[in-house]
């Protein structure tokens, strides 16, 4: 610790400001590389149709960066960047997670 990574994605489905649907990212401690369903979940972002400012549509396809840090003491930050090369960079910050057992290994 610390510890950082970036994943690309692409997005799964279109989204356009106020409209209702969002995509999901959802972020786990992974313990356990064979048994996914046994690593904890640490929290969800999630992009609505009202994180998205006007005239900016998130279409199929389009690229998302994903960044995620690790502090020392167990704080976890997340950023999505989206850049559909019409719109120009849009940067959308998650909330401050706190992964409890993270911060209390040596």
């Amino acid at each position: 610790m610390p510890a950082r990574g970036q994943t690309q994605f692409k997005s799964a489905r279109a989204l356009k400001p106020h409209e209702a649907g969002h995509l999901n990212f959802e972020l786990f401690q992974v313990e356990y590389q064979d048994r996914i369903d046994l690593n904890l979940c640490v929290g969800v972002f999630r992009i609505g149709g009202e994180d998205l400012p006007d005239a900016y549509i998130i279409k199929e396809g389009d690229p998302i960066t994903f960044d995620w840090m690790m502090s020392d003491s167990g704080i976890l930050q997340a950023t999505v960047k989206l850049d559909n090369g019409v719109n120009g960079p849009l940067e959308l910050k998650a909330p401050r997670f706190y992964a409890r057992k993270r911060a209390k290994s040596p």
